[in-house]
């Protein structure tokens, strides 16, 4: 949310972690916190700007700040999603993200013993929802047709940006996979179905929607393959599946070893087909070398110019090969879910 109209100006409070808040909880009312907090791996510090807000609320601050979630910046600004748990009670304070390098002075200053006092001014404000489309397409299968591969990647984007990793690389990378493959005359034998998902950054209703449109055809997805993860040099894929799937991914994706995508290990497969998934469909994670991919998440540095061309084709290679394997292999078992359970 946004601040009032004139702002807020209040005296700053700096953290570097939930349980240093907790610690200096008495300090924080009628202040705005600051969580200056260290680069621990995305999955770990992205929970400041998720919740930092709520946990500042509760022990009356008027405003948050966060350090942007990235390892360095050349002071850009990494925004997000930040979510309140339905029924609090508590005040819903405004909540801005700051450059790692203006964080490290602020917190400097604070520590220094200086009296730090902000103002902030946000329009930010939610509005109300309206609708939103998953996009199809459908490279039908020439024996089994209505067995499917899915291919996913979601629409949606951050507006400081242009999304050219998040996601803009991925929706390319899956629509011309399929559009290789087509041209190729390479038609599988089950069908391959890209799908666009709208609203991947904040409520997954795209995701969520497919699970709940397609819930009784989940017993003839073989799989479903997700790229959100950037379009750098290839390294291979993550399997969200049972060992003997971990294993079948790994044969198939052996060929991939020239393009260095052959590396297959069980872990995550992404956040639009994890709603299918957790219903049994084997999940498929697109990998990359994406060393420097959390430098330019969710800020005005994630640009085409940060995409390599000849990257680009290496991942679209890879996972229009390995969509084929898939969509083609005769041994590969139809996952364990019975018809009209899978609703979520």
């Amino acid at each position: 949310m946004g601040t009032p109209g004139d702002g807020i100006t209040a005296p700053l409070l700096t953290v570097t972690s939930f349980e240093e808040l907790e610690e200096r909880a008495d300090e924080a009312a009628g202040r705005i916190v600051l969580f200056a907090s260290a680069w621990e791996g995305y999955g770990k510090t992205v929970r400041y700007r998720s919740r930092g807000a709520v946990h500042a609320a509760r022990h009356g601050a008027v405003g948050c700040l966060i350090r942007s979630v990235t390892p360095r910046s050349l002071e850009t600004l990494h925004t997000g999603v930040m979510r309140y748990d339905e029924g609090d009670t508590i005040a819903r304070i405004p909540c801005a993200a700051v450059s790692v390098e203006n964080a490290a002075l602020l917190l400097d200053m604070d520590r220094r013993g200086l009296d730090v006092v902000v103002s902030m001014s946000m329009g930010a404000r939610t509005e109300a929802d309206a609708p939103s489309a998953n996009v199809l397409g459908e490279l039908t299968g020439r024996a089994s047709p209505e067995e499917v591969v899915v291919l996913g990647a979601h629409l949606d984007s951050w507006d400081v940006g242009t999304c050219a990793h998040d996601d803009g690389g991925g929706c390319v990378i899956v629509m011309e996979a399929v559009r290789l493959l087509k041209e190729s005359g390479m038609r599988p034998r089950r069908s391959i179905r890209v799908v666009l998902y709208a609203d991947e950054e904040m409520t997954q209703q795209g995701g969520r929607d497919y699970a709940r449109r397609y819930a009784d055809e989940l017993p003839r997805h073989f799989a479903a393959l997700e790229c959100d993860a950037g379009a750098y040099a290839p390294a291979g894929f993550g399997v969200r599946g049972d060992s003997t799937m971990v294993a079948r991914v790994r044969e198939l994706a052996r060929p991939l070893a020239a393009l260095g995508a052959d590396t297959v290990e069980a872990g995550w497969s992404g956040v639009d087909i994890s709603f299918i998934v957790e219903q049994g469909v084997p999940g498929v994670g697109h990998r990359v070398h994406g060393e420097h991919y959390f430098d330019i998440h969710h800020s005005p540095a994630d640009t085409f110019d940060k995409i390599d061309a000849d990257d680009l084709a290496a991942n679209v290679a890879a996972v229009a090969a390995l969509a084929y394997a898939l969509a083609e292999d005769p041994d590969l078992p139809p996952p364990d879910i019975d018809a009209g359970d899978s609703r979520p």
